[in-house]
């Protein structure tokens, strides 16, 4: 795991601590915009690194459903059962739905980080760390506007998947229709 700064500054261990440096007002901490800044630079660190395990999550998912399609066809060539070719298609189905899955919470993770830049841009106001309520708006928004099956529609998602399927079922056609043989 990687040393990184404490979210409530270089001098303090965490955002309480923080809070007994700052002057109080009201009986409430007065955090400054230089402390904003900090945790907004923090948060969008945090995102990055999200962003980044869940891209390599997918890219796991289409590695995988390649790997498995294509032994599918080589055991059902192998073999000399072509029924195994009408399988295939359906590993490569359940991966398309667990890539559509990460990318689903790929994007919720983007919509903040766009919130944050909009900050930096000073676009927006920042108020504070919100990757998990973030998280369940972006969530509930998209499962509205963008569904996980809107998701899977898009090329850069379906196509390793789909393509394995087509390949298995294109061949069970043309082995069924006597072009393609076992010999």
């Amino acid at each position: 795991m990687q040393d990184r700064p404490p979210l409530g500054g270089r001098d303090s261990g965490c955002l309480g601590q923080r809070v007994n440096r700052v002057h109080m007002m009201n009986n409430r901490p007065v955090i400054t915009e230089r402390d904003l800044y900090e945790t907004a630079l923090q948060e969008y660190k945090e995102l990055e690194a999200d962003i980044r395990l869940f891209t390599e999550n997918s890219m796991r998912t289409k590695n995988w459903s390649i790997m498995v399609g294509a032994a599918g066809i080589f055991i059902a060539f192998i073999h000399k059962q072509p029924t195994i070719l009408l399988l295939t298609p359906f590993a490569a189905i359940l991966f398309w739905t667990v890539d559509a899955r990460w990318r689903s919470y790929l994007v919720c993770f983007i919509q903040r980080q766009k919130e944050i830049e909009r900050y930096f841009l000073q676009e927006r106001r920042y108020i504070g760390p919100q990757i998990n309520r973030s998280f369940d708006r972006n969530f509930m928004r998209m499962q509205q506007d963008l569904s996980p099956w809107n998701l899977a529609k898009s090329p850069s998602i379906h196509i390793p998947h789909s393509l394995i399927a087509f390949v298995a079922i294109f061949a069970y056609v043309l082995m069924s229709m006597g072009f393609l043989s076992f010999s």
